[in-house]
Formats: structure tokens, sequence, C-alpha cells
């Protein structure tokens, strides 16, 4: 019987150095490794059916490897800020970055296949924590520190309609 936390066939770890390990959770031996970032891997990210995993960090790059190819196989490069986390979404990806020079923080996405940018979520000031997506892609929520929960509805292929929310808190007064 193996402990809840192993049951995927797969996990990934990056490090300080700007590698990112595949380690398979049977053996708990590492699979694979690959440079993700040439400074610091701050975000890691599995495709919903576990082919590709994209990665990023300092470098403001995200990096979109090939499980079957073991190699990199696209890269999308938001030319600014951090990259503080990653959602692959249907067939985009959520780049969630921080630019402490211009002290904002955005998230973008991207079609990491064809590495075209889609649409911005621009949170302001460089408080941006953490993004998360439902595994169908229809929602993505982008948390921050300086406000409350941004829950948006993406539009699916062939629909036009998005909307957003901002979740308050109950003592807010605004």
């Amino acid at each position: 019987r193996k402990p809840l936390y192993l049951a995927a066939s797969m996990v990934a770890a990056g490090d300080a150095a700007g590698t990112l390990s595949i380690i398979d959770t049977q053996t708990i031996k590492i699979k694979n490794s690959f440079t993700a970032d040439k400074k610091i891997v701050n975000a890691s990210a599995w495709s919903a059916d576990g082919k590709f995993l994209a990665a990023g960090g300092n470098d403001g790059i995200v990096r979109i490897w090939s499980v079957s190819d073991n190699k990199i196989t696209s890269e999308v490069n938001p030319t600014h800020g951090n990259i503080v986390s990653l959602n692959f979404v249907n067939s985009q990806v959520a780049i969630g970055m921080i630019d402490f020079k211009k002290r904002r923080g955005n998230v973008e996405v991207w079609d990491w296949q064809s590495n075209k940018f889609i649409r911005v979520f621009d949170e302001g000031g460089p408080g941006l924590r953490a993004t998360s997506a439902t595994p169908d892609g229809k929602l993505l929520a982008v948390a921050d520190y300086q406000s409350a929960v941004l829950l948006s509805i993406l539009p699916g292929e062939g629909n036009t309609f998005e909307a957003s929310l901002r979740l308050l808190p109950d003592d807010d007064d605004g």
C-alpha cells in the first residue's frame, strides 16, 4: 500500500540552481532533469494529460518540456518579471509574474504551442501570490496580497463570453 502523496506516477521539483527534476514516485528516483531556468525555478505545472511540464523562474522564460521526447519543445518569453506561478489552461498557459523593478504583478495567458500572447490580468502592485485553474480550464483564480481573489470565467472554444468577479472578505467596507 502506497501513501496518498505518492499516488501520481511522476512529480517535479525545481531548485535554486535552475534545474527541474522529474521524479518517479514508484521508485523515488530521478527519471529525468533539465535546465528550466538560468537562476531559480519558482514554478512548474503539468498539462492535464501529463504529456508536458512547464517551468519558469527568475529569468522570466517559461520552458515547456515534452515528457515523451525528453526535451524542451517550446519556450514562452513574456520578457518582464520573475515567474511565480504557472497553470495549463486547456491549450494555453497562465503565467503569474512579478516585476520588482516596476513594482507590478500580472498574469499573462499565452498559447504556448504557437507562442502567441492571448491576454493579461493586470493585478497592479507586486503582490501576486498564486494562480489556480480548474481541471476543465474554465476558471482561473488569481490571489494577491493587496486585494481579494479575482475569479475569471475564461472563454471556451468558439465562445466569446468572459466574466470576472472580485471575491471580497466579509469585513471589507469597499
